[in-house]
């Protein structure tokens, strides 16, 4: 008796083993079906990530990291839709390419390839030598750097992310490698400023890092300026956006002119930025300002610099034509 009672239960706990054991995504439950979830990509984060003009290649597969250390990335902690953040990324001379992807992404990631060493060698100069004059421009004693024979000097690049047109905050992940090996990943979070409006009309988006009172301007074709003096533009367009006023630093380094879904007026525009104070920082300063006319993006990307200690003069961006 004892023996028959132990059997259906024996049973029952092998087949409950089993089940446990299961994988196959297509097994029934009580509620029906059991599949996983599709695999999310960090293209409903990230659109695009570029450097020097140059797409980075989107690749469908987890984002390469290893245990070398991981690279410094910095940048704003905001962004605008419908606009492009700038990012920089810290790596030693060596590395050849960057990985960037999101954390809450499955799958995907945007290879960008760097260009070669930042170290320039001559005939005169070893790679040693030049090693350690770069370290000991970046503060470090050439006695230490001649010891740490493992330190490479390092270097910075400049990127242009586009977060997904439907993305609301999210963490971005960086990686490098240099043929031989892959650094463990950095991570830097971001997330949208809700203040500023996108438009496929017409929209002139500003993005920076610094600490810094950068000012968005933009000249109507009816030579009306728009601008944190004169938000509103008599025939249309609105700063909606105005990050960092006087030095009181709210940290969204972010600025934004747009139509909204109104109509722009036909004719030239005028994009120009103006460091209105440094804020006491040293610069230089990278900045990148996304222009959207008609549905078409273009990103001006490049950095300003003190002169002589004191702001420079405000710099022309960009000339377009809106209409016929």
């Amino acid at each position: 008796m004892v023996r028959t009672r132990l059997a259906p239960f024996v049973f029952a706990l092998a087949l409950v083993g089993l089940a446990a054991c299961d994988n196959d995504p297509e097994r029934i439950s009580d509620l029906g079906p059991i599949t996983p979830p599709d695999p999310i990509p960090a293209t409903n984060y990230i659109d695009a990530v570029a450097r020097d003009g140059g797409s980075g290649a989107y690749v469908n597969e987890e984002m390469p990291t290893g245990d070398a250390t991981a690279p410094e990335v910095d940048g704003s902690l905001w962004f605008v839709r419908g606009g492009s953040m700038v990012l920089t990324v810290t790596v030693e001379d060596t590395a050849t390419e960057l990985y960037v992807s999101a954390t809450r992404a499955d799958l995907g990631y945007y290879r960008v390839p760097l260009d070669g060493s930042a170290v320039v060698i001559d005939e005169e100069r070893t790679r040693a030598s030049a090693r350690i004059e770069k370290l000991a421009a970046a503060g470090v004693e050439p006695a230490a750097a001649r010891e740490s024979t493992a330190f490479r000097a390092p270097r910075t690049v400049t990127l242009t992310l586009t977060p997904a047109e439907t993305a609301s905050s999210f963490t971005v992940t960086v990686s490098a490698g240099d043929g031989t090996s892959v650094t463990s990943a950095s991570t830097h979070g971001v997330q949208v400023n809700t203040t500023a409006s996108s438009s496929a009309e017409l929209q002139v988006s500003l993005n920076w890092i610094d600490g810094i009172d950068y000012d968005l301007h933009l000249v109507t074709p009816s030579g009306d300026r728009i601008y944190y003096a004169q938000k509103n533009g008599p025939n249309g367009g609105e700063l909606d956006l105005d990050s960092n006023p006087g030095c009181n630093l709210d940290w969204v380094n972010n600025e934004n002119i747009t139509w909204g879904s109104t109509t722009p007026a036909p004719g030239e525009y005028v994009v120009e930025l103006d460091v209105f104070s440094a804020c006491s920082e040293p610069g230089p300063f990278p900045y990148l300002i996304t222009v959207t006319v008609g549905g078409e993006a273009t990103v001006f990307e490049g950095e300003m610099a003190l002169v002589d200690g004191s702001e420079p003069p405000a710099l022309e961006v960009s000339r377009f034509t809106v209409g016929p």
